[in-house]
Formats: structure tokens, C-alpha cells, sequence
């Protein structure tokens, strides 16, 4: 079971909201909360009642938008 909720990036944690994704992690029977490591380090202090696990996420390049870039900068150049 999965609850999903997106927060806007560099989302202050207040004690409603932390209620709230409590309450709607058990109402769908969710057994862990899931968040990105940034959040991880908001939230690890706090009482959950599930286990929660950071994400590690890395950014990979884009081939075709750095071609792209480079094509564009060529462009300006000349």
C-alpha cells in the first residue's frame, strides 16, 4: 500500500503536517514513510510512527540536451 504526497521543495515540517502524513500513511496501510535525503535530514528527529528511509538520488547528464547546449553556444559564437 502506498500513500503519496508531494511537498514543494524546502517544505518547513510543521507539527499539523506531520500529523497529517501520519494519519494518511496508516489510513492506507503504508508501512514505512519514503522521502529524499534532504528531507531525510528534516524529519529523522521526529516521532513517525513508521520507519522512514532517505532516497539517495544522483543526477545523471543528458546526452542529447548537452548536445543541444553546446549546439546553442556554437551558434551564439559564430
Amino acid at each position: 500500500p502506498i500513500a503519496l504526497r508531494a511537498l514543494p521543495d524546502h517544505f518547513a515540517y510543521a507539527a499539523k503536517t506531520v500529523r497529517q502524513l501520519i494519519t494518511e500513511a496508516q489510513q492506507a496501510g503504508a508501512t514505512c514513510f519514503l522521502c529524499t535525503e534532504k528531507d531525510l535530514v528534516k524529519l529523522r528527529n521526529i516521532e513517525l510512527q513508521l520507519p522512514l528511509y532517505g532516497v539517495i538520488m544522483e543526477a545523471q547528464p543528458d546526452t542529447a540536451l548537452n548536445q543541444l547546449i553546446l549546439q546553442h553556444k556554437i551558434t551564439q559564437s559564430t
